[in-house]
């Protein structure tokens, strides 16, 4: 097998291994930010409630 045929087939499987992991990390991260956003909504909404039940009104 000569180098420049390896080459020809090892890029195009590296680009997609670099394609697919950019994909992974752009989709986590925006699940991230999401549960984030989730996590803080339900801490405000318990701290809204322990207020409430502290000093009803």
């Amino acid at each position: 097998m000569s180098s420049s045929l390896r080459q020809g087939i090892t890029l195009p499987w590296r680009s997609q291994l670099y394609f697919i992991a950019m994909i992974t990390k752009h989709l986590l991260a925006n699940g991230e930010i999401r549960y984030l956003q989730q996590r803080t909504l339900t801490k405000q909404k318990n701290l809204h409630t322990l207020s409430f039940y502290i000093c009803p009104g």
